[in-house]
């Protein structure tokens, strides 16, 4: 792994907050895609969030790039769907050391209960360096609902 990657997950009774710190050696090779909010900005670097919607319309999907661009849709076996637009926050913060990124996902948002057990995954691509990393591990790419990992959200 050339580009260490930290995530902090936290939750209250309105969302969860992710905060992501990516480790970027070369700022100069960030490949930043996109101009407005559901341009293929995954053709890029960026984080990946997948939240199991369980509701058999595909796994909600979130991502960020380093210009703070958004894509937001439903993603599993059959592709993409970008037409579901959740309501949703993030920013992102560029360092020496690469750039961060947090992302606010409100319980209206993701559907269902709030807290509970969650399939869930956090991902980033380098696109310059074409190196992908999961928190838990995929076989081919992002999209493998079958591989997202599971959160529990405990009082």
């Amino acid at each position: 792994l050339q580009a260490p990657t930290w995530a902090r997950v936290l939750w209250d009774d309105q969302g969860v907050y992710l905060g992501i710190r990516c480790i970027e050696p070369t700022p100069a090779r960030i490949v930043r895609q996109g101009q407005h909010r559901d341009d293929p900005i995954w053709a890029g670097d960026d984080i990946e969030v997948f939240v199991g919607s369980g509701e058999g319309a595909g796994d909600l999907h979130f991502i960020v790039n380093p210009d703070n661009l958004q894509w937001d849709g439903r993603s599993g076996g059959q592709g993409d769907d970008s037409i579901w637009d959740g309501q949703w926050q993030s920013a992102v913060t560029e360092t020496a050391e690469g750039w961060t990124v947090e992302i606010a996902l409100p319980w209206a948002t993701l559907g269902g209960e709030i807290g509970g057990q969650r399939r869930v995954n956090l991902c980033r691509a380098r696109a310059g360096g074409e190196e992908l990393s999961c928190w838990s591990g995929t076989l081919r790419l992002f999209v493998e609902p079958g591989r997202l990992g599971h959160w529990t959200f405990a009082h």
